[in-house]
């Protein structure tokens, strides 16, 4: 998203390793991998890492999907709040290497929605993070950060993130927890 101020630490660019040890990311495979975790836990950050290490190491390149560009509207909280179909229907694109892969980016900035195309044949791997992104179907790879909402505040309050979500954290985490079955086989960090 647009707007979102990042703040690297280590233990994201140690998770992102984790992940490029743990998946088989090939070029000449296409593949999906979710991020998916409570607020706080450094998703967009591990995300971003995991970009650059893709390319830098396996010449692997890549887009990221911020899922929280795909809800029904930006002040909207919960799984029933997110346009998958949407979603999963450009990941079909991307697996039958149809040009023109729409990705949504919400800009804090302007309050609005944009996007931007790929053509698919340029694009190896989808890397989509966000709370909820387990319950993506056709993910290769899945990762869950296990970190509770209550033990990132401080992260959130870094990243000015604590306000507009404390009135939801507690409903997000009861979420999360019945999607954490869908995890295997996969890597939790």
């Amino acid at each position: 998203m647009i707007g979102d101020k990042l703040i690297f630490l280590e233990n994201h660019r140690e998770k992102a390793k984790k992940i490029i040890e743990k998946f088989n990311f090939d070029r000449n495979k296409k593949s999906v991998i979710v991020i998916d975790g409570e607020s706080g836990t450094g998703k967009s950050e591990i995300a971003y890492l995991l970009r650059n290490f893709l390319l830098k190491r396996r010449n692997v390149r890549s887009i990221i999907f911020c899922l929280d560009d795909y809800k029904t509207n930006q002040k909207a909280f919960g799984i029933d709040q997110i346009y998958f179909s949407e979603l999963e229907s450009t990941i079909d694109r991307f697996f039958n290497d149809i040009p023109n892969i729409r990705v949504k980016i919400y800009d804090k900035f302007t309050d609005c929605l944009c996007s931007l195309y790929y053509n698919s044949k340029d694009v190896d791997t989808f890397i989509i993070e966000g709370t909820f992104s387990l319950n993506i179907n056709k993910a290769k790879y899945k990762v869950l950060l296990k970190e509770s909402y209550k033990e990132t505040e401080d992260f959130r309050i870094k990243r000015n993130r604590n306000s507009e979500y404390n009135t939801h954290l507690e409903k997000e985490h009861e979420e999360l927890e019945k999607l954490k079955n869908k995890i295997k086989p996969g890597l939790i960090l």
